[in-house]
């Protein structure tokens, strides 16, 4: 008997046992917690309906004893933030129904999941419809005469190659973005010279850069080498830094430093561009989510890029914190353990 007490207490799913009159003969730990229980000495003998916070539930309890019936059941509790599973059998002696027993599982997290998958899943739908109906469109117009007035058309083709780039970018994100999340740890990494990155990726951006004639500037401590893979950094320090190109008004700079610090390293990316409102700091990271979408569409962002650097982070048990002020800039600062 010592044995199965230990067990039912394990257990990381909820069990609840009633008798016919309702009144508790097990509840264990788990239960307790996410029902919202007080695990005291008075929890047993007691009617379930005094302890359970859920009406529902109880109901639910009730009919299977009375009407010998088994129940398999979503319930959200707690303003809904919670998602339970719930499964309720009676419990029988040869005939009769003496009780019954629940089965309490957490679904929150699986729920939520399903929800960022299928919202995923909308807003790639989306955001490919959008640059391909409008290539459909320009195809159409073209094969329907313009095609005869050469600055007509090339002024099409422009946009319809526009628009394909739109769609190559987009696609190229959401290939990285999903490598990234499948991975718990990456097995290529090695240790880089950190300033020979910085200058790789400025090499790649400078032209971008030149053209709004913004000044990108670095400090990196001499000889400072991370312990990481070298492709998936630079993928983050172009996003970083694209993001700095395209919000920054022409004229503008960018600062990147590079630190040890005891037992890490502490990266910046610092702009003194446009600036992000307070309201969309806790959402900034989230795929597919702008400040201004009218403005990030018509800039060539995929909305993918501070996602794809927050998973890149997470992979090598990093941190990323951000400070913004609304026309003053942003700096985005980025803490690696040495490994």
């Amino acid at each position: 008997m010592k044995y199965l007490e230990l067990i039912v207490n394990s257990m990381s799913n909820g069990i609840i046992a009633v008798d016919k009159n309702l009144k508790t003969i097990l509840v264990n730990p788990f239960a307790c917690t996410i029902l919202g229980i007080t695990p005291d000495q008075h929890i047993l003998g007691i009617s379930i309906q005094k302890i359970l916070n859920d009406e529902g539930i109880f109901n639910l309890l009730e009919k299977s004893i009375f009407e010998d019936c088994d129940f398999l059941e979503e319930v959200a509790i707690d303003n809904e933030s919670k998602i339970l599973s719930i499964s309720i059998n009676p419990i029988k002696s040869d005939s009769e129904i003496i009780g019954a027993v629940l089965f309490i599982q957490d679904i929150t997290k699986m729920r939520n999941i399903e929800k960022i998958g299928q919202e995923f899943v909308s807003n790639v739908s989306h955001e490919l419809k959008t640059p391909l109906t409008s290539i459909r469109g320009f195809i159409e117009t073209l094969k329907s005469g313009a095609i005869n007035d050469h600055a007509v058309a090339y002024k099409f083709l422009d946009i319809i190659d526009i628009e394909a780039e739109r769609l190559f970018f987009l696609i190229n994100d959401i290939l990285a973005l999903s490598e990234i999340e499948t991975m718990k740890q990456d097995a290529n990494i090695s240790s880089i010279v950190l300033e020979e990155i910085i200058n790789d990726c400025i090499t790649v951006l400078q032209g971008q850069a030149d053209k709004k004639k913004i000044s990108i500037q670095y400090d990196i401590e001499p000889d400072l080498r991370i312990k990481l893979s070298k492709h998936k950094l630079m993928q983050l320090v172009l996003n970083l830094m694209d993001n700095s190109i395209k919000y920054s008004p022409d004229c503008s700079w960018i600062r990147i430093k590079a630190q040890k610090s005891g037992d890490y390293i502490i990266m910046s990316f610092k702009d003194s561009g446009i600036g992000i409102p307070k309201e969309h700091h806790t959402r900034i990271f989230e795929r597919f989510y702008r400040v201004d979408k009218s403005r990030s569409r018509s800039l060539g962002g995929t909305g993918l890029g501070l996602s794809i650097v927050k998973h890149i982070v997470d992979i090598y048990k990093g941190t990323i914190t951000l400070n913004s002020v609304v026309g003053k800039g942003t700096e985005f600062i980025i803490t690696f353990p040495i490994l």
